[in-house]
């Protein structure tokens, strides 16, 4: 449970690693917002929630580069790794640098396998995975919508459904990564604990960007 914490705060705590200028996301613009504060503005654009718009092949690279080698996700790695160091997890990869490298580079490497699967196969399945707003009026659905989102797609018809494609990912690489975990790691409890905390890791950034928005506004007024 302590990784599944930290994961939260992780991923709340992450606004100075953008990966884009925030064009393609929904967030409020106030020109006369004053310059201290724009530039706080500025680091939380790119980590709100999607344009509702049509998905093409250019957006769709983009997704998959910000979310595979991003600079936020490269940062977000980089601390989880960290702090399963901190636990001694897996304890075959010891302390030192060596030891971060090694769950650095797993950590980096189970993203990659996890985005590569998914963002294929939503090719494949023309689902489009992005996070976009809920648009629901209370906290309490906003939140909901935004907990059960690693499990819903989007149509070009508009139309919301189960997302194969982000299971098949997460599944596919908490199998996958088996290959290079150490003896400790082996086994269907890892391997569904892996899992677990990917789509609990999505949850939590997902709700943090669903308030992103309220969160400018309120930057904005003061």
């Amino acid at each position: 449970m302590k990784i599944a914490w930290v994961l939260v705060s992780l991923v709340c705590g992450s606004l100075g690693f953008a990966q884009s200028n925030g064009a393609d996301r929904v967030v409020p613009d106030d020109a006369s917002t004053p310059p201290k504060a724009g530039f706080i503005v500025k680091l939380l654009r790119p980590l709100g929630p999607y344009e509702n718009s049509p998905i093409t092949g250019a957006l769709r690279l983009k997704a998959y580069e910000d979310d595979t080698i991003g600079a936020f996700t490269i940062f977000k790695e980089a601390g989880v790794a960290a702090v399963v160091q901190g636990i001694d997890i897996p304890h075959e990869w010891g302390h030192g640098v060596g030891g971060y490298g090694e769950r650095f580079a797993s950590d980096l490497a189970f993203n990659g396998v996890h985005q590569t699967i998914s963002y294929g196969a939503a090719t494949l399945f023309h689902e489009d995975n992005r996070y976009f707003a809920s648009g629901k009026t209370t906290a309490t659905g906003r939140t909901i919508h935004a907990m059960l989102s690693p499990f819903e797609t989007h149509h070009e018809d508009g139309r919301a459904s189960f997302s194969y494609s982000n299971v098949l990912g997460v599944v596919g690489a908490g199998f996958l990564s088996r290959a290079w975990e150490p003896p400790s790691e082996q086994g269907g409890g890892h391997i569904a604990r892996s899992i677990g905390y990917s789509f609990l890791g999505a949850a939590a950034f997902n709700t943090f960007r669903e308030f992103v928005p309220d969160i400018i506004r309120r930057i904005q007024k003061r």
